[in-house]
């Protein structure tokens, strides 16, 4: 029929009896329950980040030698003696 080929021209190449080349109101279907997973998986990494943020933050300790102000990691490899 004229109106599948003007369909075909348009869309992904494939064959004619094809329905997602007919029908492209099936595609906006699944966009959208992408989208939802999506948004629910980046609210909850989002909340754990924050918290792990803040820990580092507090677990840092710092030492002076000579008056020099020190972290952890360059005491240990001998800097700042």
């Amino acid at each position: 029929t004229p109106r599948r080929q003007q369909l075909m021209s348009t869309m992904r190449p494939g064959p004619t009896d094809s329905r997602r080349t007919t029908r492209p109101w099936l595609r906006r279907g699944r966009r959208r329950r992408r989208r939802r997973r999506r948004r629910r998986r980046r609210r909850r990494r989002r909340r754990r980040r924050r918290r792990r943020r803040r820990r580092r933050r507090r677990r840092r300790r710092v030492e002076r030698r000579e008056g020099r102000r020190v972290y952890m990691k360059e005491v240990q490899l001998g800097y700042g003696i």
